[in-house]
Formats: structure tokens, C-alpha cells, sequence
């Protein structure tokens, strides 16, 4: 369904977010964004995994992410130190109803971090995983 969100600063309102949740079996794919094109030895990148339908992005999706068969959790972001010596694939996939969604990347460096960045579930669908 359909929510609209107050969006506050220090106690002021400063506006709107009208959101729509997604059933996890309605998602069509999984997007990872990011690119190292302007990044240094040592920096620190980042990437983000999202949800897709049809055209939109779809954010809290929190796939699992692994690289060469070795889990490094679950979360929409992968951070990592940027090192062009080191070359691995990462991938993001997620359950989608009976299809597993996936999407890869190939980064350089070593592996990193995942993190949550959604908001948590409401109340009545339990905790975050």
C-alpha cells in the first residue's frame, strides 16, 4: 500500500515522502549501483543493491551478499577499501517468492562490509532478519 510520510527537522515538518511497499514476490530483478571510476587506492566505496520493478528502484530490499561462496551477510550496502591489485565479484541476491534474484559485480579490493540502511519493518511483520 500507499504511505505518506512527515519528514522532520528538529521538530519542524519540512514536508512529504509518499511511499509504496512492495510485496518481496512482486520484485522482477536486483540492481547493484556504484562504480569506482574516480577512486583511489585506500578510499573507501561503496555500492547499494535494490530491488527492481519494471523501471523503479525498489530500497529496503536486503539481499545477501557473498563473493567466491563465502557469505558476508545481508543488507542493501557493500563498502570495501579500493585496491586496484585486487580484483573479486561480488553478488547481491535476494528470494523473491520461488525465484532467486541476483545481480554481481566485479570490485577491487578486499572484501568488505554489508550494512542495513532500510528502515526496519513495521511492528505486525516482526523483527529485521
Amino acid at each position: 500500500g500507499t504511505e505518506t510520510l512527515e519528514l522532520t527537522i528538529d521538530g519542524r515538518n519540512v514536508g512529504t515522502l509518499n511511499v509504496e511497499s512492495v510485496a518481496p514476490d512482486a520484485l522482477e530483478g536486483i540492481r547493484i549501483v556504484g562504480d569506482e571510476l574516480s577512486v583511489q587506492t585506500g578510499e573507501q566505496v561503496v555500492i547499494r543493491a535494490t530491488g527492481v520493478v519494471g523501471s523503479n528502484a525498489v530500497y529496503g530490499t536486503e539481499p545477501a551478499w557473498d563473493s567466491m561462496g563465502m557469505n558476508l551477510g545481508v543488507g542493501d550496502l557493500y563498502s570495501y577499501t579500493y585496491d586496484a591489485d585486487q580484483e573479486t565479484t561480488v553478488r547481491a541476491a535476494f528470494a523473491a517468492g520461488s525465484a532467486e534474484l541476483e545481480d554481481s559485480i566485479v570490485v577491487h579490493g578486499e572484501l568488505g562490509t554489508v550494512s542495513r540502511v532500510a528502515l526496519p519493518p513495521p511492528p505486525s511483520l516482526g523483527p529485521n532478519p
